[in-house]
C-alpha cells in the first residue's frame, strides 16, 4: 500500500512527540572502610564484595560501584605499605571509580600518587591542587564521566579545606568548595553528561547545606557514620560509609522522579571467593606478627569515638603515659583522632600487636621537643575549641592535669594547669608527641617548627612504644585519673 508524504509527515512528528524512554542505571555507593579485618559482628570488605559482585552478575540494569574514599588508611597493614594492599583489593573487586578523600593524603602528596598508578579504577579529586606545581594532583582525575544503558553519568569529589589542616599542612591550594562543584558540573554537562554526581567529605556537608549544591543531580556524602538517603528534595541526597554492614543502592533514572535509593544490609551476603584470597593472604602475611601478645588489661576501657574526642579517657592516658615513658619527658599528648579502635575492652582482656595497631593505625613517630607552659595553654585552648564536633584536635595528657570550663569563650576555657597539683614554674618542659602534631596537623601551629630532639636510638612508632610499655610491665590498669577535669555541668557547647 503506498503512504502519503503527508502522513509519513504525521508518523516523524508523532516519534518525535514521544516521551524519551527513561533510562536507568544502578548505583553502589559505600565509604571509609579502611580495615581488611572482619569487625567482632563478622562483618567485612568480602561480604561487601560478595554482595557487588552478585549483583553485577545478575542486574538487567548497569551497576556502577563509586568508592567514597577515606579507606586507603588507617590500618595495621597502610602502616606499612601506605595503602597498596587496599588498591590491590579494590583492583579484584572491579571498582569503577575511587574518590580521593581526606585520610588517603595520610602518607602525603607523593605516596598518593604511586597508589594511582597500581590502580585499574580512576582516582578522582577535583578541586585539590599540588602547591608544588598549582596542577592537579599527579595520577588523580578532576571527573569521571561514563555512559551505561545509555545514560551518561558525571562524578566528581569535592573536598573541604580542612584537608589543609588534618593531613597536608599546608602542600596543597584546595579551591573554593561550591565554586568548582557548579564549575564542573557545566563542563560535564556541555561534555553530554545527562547526570552529575558530586561525592563530598563529611565536612564539607557541615560547612554547607546540601540545598546550596543544587546545580549537580545526587550528592553523595562519605562518612563513618549510619548510612541515610533522602530523595525529596533537590538535589537527591545519601550519605554512606563505615564498616558497619551497610550500603547505599541507587536506582538512578533519567528523570530524577523517577530515581530511588535504598540502605542495604551486606553483612551476611556470601563472601566473594576472589577477594577473599587476596584478603587472606595480607592477613596471613601479618598474622606472625599481630597475634603475638603483649600484655593484659587489668580494668576496663574503650575507645570509642565520643569518649576519646570528648573527655578524659583510660585508653588515651595509657597511650599518652606510653609515650612519655618511651623518652622520659616531663609531659606527653595524643589526640583522640589518632585512636581509632572504636570498641570496648573487658579486664582480663590479653592485648596484642594487633589491637594496639587497630588503636593507632596511622603510625607516624614519637617526636620531643621543649614546651614553654604559655604554649602549653595554647594547645590545651586548641585542644577544647572544637569538643562539640567531635574533633580529633582533643588531647589525652600525662604528666600535667587540665581543669577547664566549656561554657566559656573558645580561647579562654583553661582555668588552670599543673603538675602533680602545683603550678608549672619552669621556663620550659619535655613533651612528646606524635609526628603529625608536631608537623602542624589538626592546625597545631603551636607546635610547628619546634626543633626537636634527637636520640642514639631512632625515633620509636607511636604503636611500638604503646606496646614497649605494656610489655615492660605485663599487664597494665589504665583509669581515668582527673588529669583532664571539666567544671562546667550544662553540657557541651
Amino acid at each position: 500500500m503506498k503512504v502519503s508524504n503527508s502522513l509519513l509527515l504525521i508518523i516523524s512528528l508523532s516519534t518525535l512527540l514521544l516521551p524519551r524512554p527513561a533510562s536507568a542505571v544502578t548505583l553502589l555507593f559505600t565509604s571509609n572502610i579502611p580495615d581488611i579485618f572482619q569487625d567482632d559482628k563478622g562483618r567485612g570488605i568480602t561480604n561487601l564484595a560478595g554482595y557487588i559482585e552478585t549483583l553485577k552478575k545478575e542486574s538487567d540494569e548497569s551497576v556502577l560501584f563509586i568508592h567514597g574514599g577515606d579507606s586507603l588508611f588507617p590500618n595495621a597493614l597502610s602502616v606499612y605499605d601506605k595503602g597498596a594492599h587496599m588498591i590491590d583489593i579494590l583492583n579484584v573487586m572491579e571498582t569503577d571509580a575511587f574518590m580521593v578523600n581526606q585520610r588517603e593524603f595520610a602518607k602525603g602528596l607523593d605516596a598518593l600518587s604511586l597508589r594511582t598508578e597500581e590502580a585499574s579504577f580512576p582516582m578522582i579529586l577535583s578541586n585539590v591542587r599540588d602547591m608544588r606545581t598549582m596542577d592537579q594532583i599527579e595520577g588523580t582525575y578532576s571527573y569521571f564521566l561514563t555512559e551505561k544503558d545509555g545514560l551518561s553519568i558525571g562524578v566528581i569529589m569535592i573536598m573541604s579545606t580542612t584537608v589543609n589542616v588534618r593531613y597536608l599542612q599546608g602542600q596543597a591550594f584546595v579551591r573554593p568548595p561550591l565554586y568548582e562543584m557548579k564549575e564542573l558540573a557545566n563542563r560535564l554537562r556541555q561534555k553530554g553528561a545527562d547526570k552529575v554526581i558530586s561525592v563530598v567529605g563529611s565536612d564539607l556537608a557541615i560547612e554547607y547545606d546540601i540545598s546550596e549544591m543544587a546545580f549537580v543531580d545526587l550528592v553523595l556524602v562519605s562518612v563513618e557514620d549510619k548510612d541515610e538517603v533522602d530523595f525529596s528534595g533537590s538535589p537527591l541526597f545519601a550519605k554512606g560509609g563505615g564498616n558497619d554492614g551497610e550500603l547505599i543502592k541507587i536506582q538512578l533514572n533519567s528523570d530524577n522522579k523517577l530515581s530511588t535509593a535504598e540502605v542495604i544490609d551486606y553483612s551476611g551476603f556470601e563472601e566473594s571467593i576472589k577477594v577473599s584470597k587476596v584478603v587472606d593472604n595480607y592477613i596471613n602475611r601479618l598474622s606472625i606478627v599481630l597475634n603475638q601478645e603483649v600484655g593484659t588489661l587489668l580494668t576496663p576501657v574503650n575507645s570509642l569515638r565520643l569518649s576519646v574526642r570528648t573527655e578524659e579517657n583510660a585508653l588515651g592516658n595509657l597511650f599518652a603515659d606510653a609515650l612519655r615513658s618511651i623518652r622520659d619527658t616531663d609531659f606527653a599528648v595524643i589526640n583522640g583522632g589518632s585512636i581509632r579502635g572504636y570498641k570496648h575492652y573487658s579486664a582480663g582482656t590479653v592485648f596484642t600487636r594487633k589491637d594496639i595497631q587497630n588503636e593507632l593505625p596511622f603510625g607516624g613517630k614519637v617526636r620531643v621537643f621543649d614546651i614553654s607552659p604559655a604554649e602549653l595553654k595554647q594547645a590545651m585552648e586548641h585542644s577544647l575549641s572544637a569538643v562539640g564536633e567531635l574533633s580529633g584536635r582533643f588531647l589525652h595528657i600525662s604528666g600535667f592535669e587540665v581543669i577547664y570550663d566549656l561554657n566559656r569563650p573558645i580561647g579562654d576555657r583553661v582555668l588552670s594547669i599543673t603538675k602533680a597539683g602545683e603550678p608549672l614554674t619552669k621556663e620550659s618542659y619535655t613533651l612528646a608527641t606524635r609526628d603529625f602534631l608536631h608537623e602542624g596537623g589538626d592546625n597545631y601551629n603551636v607546635f610547628l617548627g619546634k626543633k626537636t630532639k634527637h636520640y642514639p636510638l631512632e625515633d620509636p612508632f607511636v604503636w611500638s612504644a604503646v606496646i614497649y610499655y605494656i610489655e615492660a610491665s605485663g599487664s597494665v590498669s589504665p583509669k581515668i585519673d582527673g588529669r583532664l577535669t571539666r567544671v562546667d555541668l550544662e553540657g557541651i557547647n
